[in-house]
């Protein structure tokens, strides 16, 4: 479960150029979520039939105000049919996916062999792709909604993007087509302090589609502490753009990708649930997402007053 939002619902009604170099007005200074007091939310939400209180109307429940100011600011009818008393909600099928925990900067060696001094660094990261899409890098950039399609706006007016990088279906793909040169930026525009605009934004987008999808990863450019002094690309959030709904990702722990060992065969263990000790865990808890236990262990937490 997530905090949804959108300002079209025809976010990709044409595949025009992606980037607006003329942005007049200044995100910065616009009301955020982030900057601003008072409480944004009701004195209780539903969940599972049930109604709950809230002990801080003023802090969203599934993370960090600042996480709202990526979602849009003005909402759109849901374009899905809401599931009826306790049906099952069916998860959405992205066709596209970089893999978070794979983006990072590999450092490129001088013609000597040496590192020390090399400037350069390949961007690399997994992405899987159920049907083609491409790639592509934009830096201090912001996503704007502009006449139904998701366009850049840039902090220095200029356009900076990389071209875009075509890829086919197929899963565990490595991308590693781009060079960073460092020598060209200045560290403090790389680093994110908060705010709209991004430092790094890694986009990838279906293409040849009928319904498009688009993901992005934003990303903060780090100092490594040890003597090399290299850089680091951290990732720092995640979100999808489908059928003209904005979601945001969230890592969910508990629940863990199962190991194949040498001969094919998936090992189950380790993923009984914490409570009853045999059942797999196939249920996360709300909203810290900490938490994973099976079905039936929720079903029995859930209806306690004391947990």
């Amino acid at each position: 479960m997530g905090q949804v939002a959108s300002r079209f619902s025809g976010l990709f009604a044409r595949q025009a150029a992606n980037h607006r170099p003329n942005d007049d007005e200044d995100p910065e200074q616009q009301l955020t979520f982030a900057n601003a007091a008072g409480s944004y939310f009701g004195s209780h939400f539903l969940m599972c039939g049930g109604r709950f209180d809230m002990a801080k109307p003023e802090a969203f429940l599934f993370g960090e105000n600042s996480d709202l100011d990526l979602l849009g600011s003005r909402s759109v009818p849901f374009p899905y049919a809401s599931p009826l008393g306790s049906d099952e909600v069916h998860p959405l099928h992205l066709l596209i996916n970089i893999r978070k925990e794979s983006v990072k900067f590999v450092k490129i060696k001088n013609g000597n062999g040496s590192q020390s001094n090399s400037a350069l660094y390949r961007l690399e990261f997994t992405l899987d792709a159920d049907c083609s899409c491409f790639v592509q890098i934009h830096f201090n950039a912001r996503e704007l909604y502009q006449d139904g399609e998701i366009q850049f706006a840039y902090r220095n007016k200029r356009v900076s993007c990389s071209d875009r990088f075509h890829f086919e279906t197929g899963s565990d793909q490595t991308f590693n087509s781009f060079v960073f040169d460092s020598s060209k930026w200045d560290l403090a525009d790389l680093t994110y302090s908060g705010g709209l605009y991004f430092p790094v934004v890694i986009v990838i987008q279906t293409d040849d589609v009928e319904r498009v999808q688009m993901q992005s990863t934003m990303c903060t450019v780090d100092v490594a502490n040890d003597s090399s002094h290299a850089l680091i690309l951290k990732p720092l959030r995640q979100k999808i753009a489908c059928d003209g709904v904005i979601y945001l990702l969230q890592e969910m722990f508990g629940i863990e990708n199962k190991e194949t060992s040498a001969d094919g065969s998936t090992d189950d263990g380790g993923l009984e649930c914490i409570i009853c000790m045999s059942d797999i865990r196939d249920t996360v808890i709300l909203p810290c997402r900490h938490l994973c236990i099976c079905n039936n262990s929720a079903d029995s937490l859930r209806y306690k007053v004391y947990i």
